[in-house]
């Protein structure tokens, strides 16, 4: 096998159709690229190209992603461990040779079970954990009786509660300006208040939105936004709730409860099976709090690690 460091236009003909999720392919790698030194797009060819990825130069190390939840490898055809793990050695050697580490978080494995755990096993023998966040997904098999199906007593009261409070959904479904502005200002307002990074302002989420196939929801109560949800599509089958939360002066109405219901009412009619609801940890640190909520709405853990070459 060779390693090969190829042009995005050539990656992206090779690798962008296999991606395993959006986040590896070309598009949306460049329209990130201000945020890394460099881009670099790389084939392991043995003797066709069989896997790819694409790191992003910052902070002295190689990253993948350098602007996203998680990246890892794409593979143009079903690949063995042995080939995942000679790959992964000629990219550390590769590091080696240019004085640079390599960091890289690999989704969580319900994106593609088979392809995930091999990388997985391949970087374990090849690399070192630096941490590991357990993130949550709610499948969306629930049948008539709606998403509530899957909450816990405590959850279905609260969005009882939320319901009788008079809190309204509304999707936009080819969202204006003015709506995006609307879901992003109620998403700050909650970041900021319980601590949490914003990493994307919000000329980038407009820039992204139709990359990532954007959609975005509120939770209103008469003219005031209540909560608010941005969630994109990862993949054909997966939607990703990226940003979501609630204005604090309204949590005592418990729309969260709502808005969770309804964003995962919408994305099964919209055709996905699963929502990721991220991780509910910070380089390894667990929030107990967000673990506690998201599994009262049904989801399942999962680990989402983060390697270094």
């Amino acid at each position: 096998m060779e390693l090969q460091e190829i042009t995005a236009e050539e990656y992206g003909s090779l690798f962008d159709r296999h991606a395993p999720h959006v986040y590896n392919t070309v598009r949306f790698n460049e329209l990130n690229r201000r945020k890394a030194q460099s881009v670099r797009y790389l084939a392991f060819v043995a003797p066709r190209p069989l896997l790819g990825i694409i790191l992003g130069e910052r902070d002295g190390a190689l990253h993948s992603p350098f602007s996203a939840p998680f990246g890892g490898m794409t593979e143009t055809e079903e690949t063995t461990f042995e080939r995942i793990a000679e790959a992964y050695r000629l990219l550390r050697s590769y590091g080696n040779e240019n004085g640079l580490q390599i960091e890289i978080t690999l989704p969580p494995p319900f994106y593609a079970p088979t392809f995930i755990a091999l990388q997985d096993a391949a970087l374990k023998a090849e690399g070192t954990i630096l941490w590991e966040d357990i993130n949550f997904h709610r499948p969306l098999d629930f049948g008539e009786e709606g998403a509530c199906a899957g909450f816990s007593k405590s959850a279905r009261e609260a969005m009882r509660h939320a319901e009788r409070a008079g809190l309204e959904f509304h999707f936009f479904e080819h969202p204006t300006r003015d709506e995006i502005h609307r879901v992003y200002e109620t998403v700050l307002s909650n970041h900021h208040a319980l601590g949490y990074p914003v990493k994307m302002t919000e000329k980038e989420v407009i820039e992204t939105a139709s990359v990532t196939g954007s959609q975005f929801i509120t939770i209103t109560l008469g003219d005031e936004d209540v909560a608010a949800a941005m969630i994109n599509s990862t993949t054909p089958d997966i939607a990703q709730a990226i940003y979501w939360g609630d204005r604090m002066t309204f949590r005592p109405l418990r729309p969260m409860n709502l808005l969770a219901a309804k964003v995962f009412e919408q994305c099964k009619a919209m055709g996905f099976k699963t929502v990721d609801l991220g991780p509910s940890s910070e380089s390894g640190i667990v929030s107990a709090g967000l673990c506690r909520f998201k599994q009262s709405l049904g989801c399942r853990p999962t680990a989402k690690r983060h390697f270094r070459l």
